[in-house]
């Protein structure tokens, strides 16, 4: 009986700190980033998507890139979920550096420019994966 009263108690213990630790180690917002901003159906998509239209809805790119725009800067802060932290960095800014160049180019409604920047930002995962992801 003493055996497992003290074995509940460990386990209660264990699933207790276990919780405690979870809870004290920030997640950040990679995975919201990653989900909302590239995955299929996500912003980078759906920019895709308008900008091959033959005539794009440039105030729904103008709003979207500003918003992915705003989601690399937040990438860029995050710590890398794997690999080394300068090829996080160098990777991070030259996606940041990319969706800034989207932006313009949709406030000044460049096809040709935003058509640059896009397929630069959608060729820059592959790299980014084979570096940083788990």
């Amino acid at each position: 009986m003493k055996s497992w009263k003290l074995m509940l108690g460990m386990f209660t213990s264990l699933v207790v700190l276990g919780g405690l630790c979870a809870a004290a180690i920030p997640h950040g917002d990679l995975e919201e980033i990653m989900e909302k901003g590239f995955k299929k159906g996500g912003l980078r998509h759906q920019i895709s998507t308008e900008i091959d239209k033959d005539k794009p809805n440039w105030t729904d790119i103008q709003k979207k890139s500003k918003e992915l725009a705003t989601m690399c800067d937040k990438m860029c802060k995050e710590k890398q979920p794997h690999g080394e932290a300068e090829s996080w960095k160098k990777l991070t800014e030259s996606l940041a550096k990319q969706a800034s160049s989207l932006t313009s180019a949709a406030d000044k409604k460049d096809l040709a420019n935003a058509k640059t920047a896009i397929t630069k930002i959608n060729g820059s995962c592959k790299e980014c994966h084979d570096a940083h992801r788990p």
